[in-house]
């Protein structure tokens, strides 16, 4: 919603950049607009973001991660009484 859509990539210096499409308003967007956008369910009805995550912003370090010369993000989270077998059927669910 705020970076756009990758829709390809192009090889630079032999390093793979990604070519992004941006969407007019994406540079306008608020953190409460974000938490406020809604998901198509499998079923046809629509949840807010905020049903599947508490959504913050944090200060953090200018830096791009990459694994085999693709960027990639990290993504954290806590189990909250779960083990990790159930975890992840609810995930993938």
């Amino acid at each position: 919603m705020m970076e756009g859509n990758i829709v390809g990539n192009i090889l630079e210096k032999e390093q793979l950049t990604d070519i992004r499409m941006v969407y007019p308003g994406s540079t306008t967007n608020s953190l409460e607009r974000i938490k406020n956008q809604y998901i198509f369910m499998h079923d046809g009805k629509l949840k807010p973001l905020t049903a599947f995550a508490e959504i913050k912003t944090h200060e953090g370090v200018a830096e791009i991660n990459r694994e085999n010369l693709k960027s990639v993000s990290i993504v954290t989270a806590r189990l909250n009484n779960k083990d990790l077998g159930s975890a992840m059927k609810e995930i993938k669910r």
